[in-house]
């Protein structure tokens, strides 16, 4: 069976992206009152069961809040929002990430993989820690390809794959059950930031000025540091490894990726 595409999904899909977006820009005020679902539909050109089931999606995010009997209303998305609005933020924003929400995600990150290091140093398995040291031969290889300029057989998302893994992984052997889930939640918006550093350090290869494979090098050797701190079980030296290679990524997200 060859499934198709279901055009109803996606005109939900613009719908939410649209009010969306003009929560988000401030277009929408906060306390605002949407349009009834009669007058988004034609102002929209949809059906007002579309209208519905965008405005139930808007619902889950924390965006608006629908009261029976008196209309939507436009939510403080910061007070009500979910972590699905996280999504949205990166979105709304592309190639221009406000520095508060990048130094935001930067030190969300540091609260929970920090813990994660440690935690793993303590309660690693063996056959974590065989994952770890995989993954890590595998980002060597393509290390290797950028050294020799194989360039041509260089897949961004597939080091952003690995390095989500990697991160994924430590969080495992933590032992902890929710630190994996905590990844996986963010994993979407993780994987947006980690695949505009790598970009990043890709452009950077071809200018002097610039240390692009510096700072290739520099993620995979700390990798393998982590690694061999865990291995070990020294749980305060995984910390410390960690928190350098957090911050290391977060100088350069700020100097690639950002606006002021």
């Amino acid at each position: 069976m060859t499934f198709q595409p279901i055009k109803k999904q996606t005109t939900v899909y613009e719908v939410v992206k649209q009010i969306e977006d003009s929560i988000i820009s401030g277009e929408l005020k906060i306390g605002s009152r949407l349009p009834s679902e009669r007058q988004m539909a034609q102002l929209l050109e949809v059906s007002r069961p579309v209208v519905r089931e965008s405005l139930i999606v808007l619902k889950g995010k924390g965006l608006i809040n629908m009261i029976p009997g008196k209309g939507n209303f436009i939510n403080d998305y910061r007070v009500n929002g979910s972590l699905p609005i996280l999504e949205s933020l990166i979105s709304f924003q592309a190639n221009n990430i406000d520095k508060k929400l990048i130094e935001s995600l930067c030190a969300t990150r540091k609260l929970i993989e920090t813990e994660t290091a440690y935690l793993a140093a303590n309660n690693r398995k063996k056959e974590e820690l065989d994952i770890l040291i995989e993954i890590n031969k595998e980002e060597h290889e393509i290390l290797n390809k950028l050294k020799l300029n194989k360039l041509k057989d260089f897949r961004i998302e597939n080091l952003v794959e690995l390095d989500f893994k990697f991160h994924h992984e430590v969080a495992i052997a933590s032992g902890n059950l929710v630190y994996p889930l905590l990844l996986n939640s963010f994993k979407k918006v993780y994987t947006f930031l980690t695949s505009s550093f790598f970009s990043s350090l890709i452009k950077n290869l071809n200018d002097t000025n610039l240390n692009g494979m510096e700072d290739f090098e520099f993620v995979i050797e700390t990798h393998k540091k982590l690694i061999e701190s865990i291995e070990k079980f020294d749980s305060k030296n995984s910390r410390k490894t960690m928190i350098k290679l957090l911050e290391h990524g977060e100088r350069l997200l700020l100097r690639n990726s950002i606006k002021n």
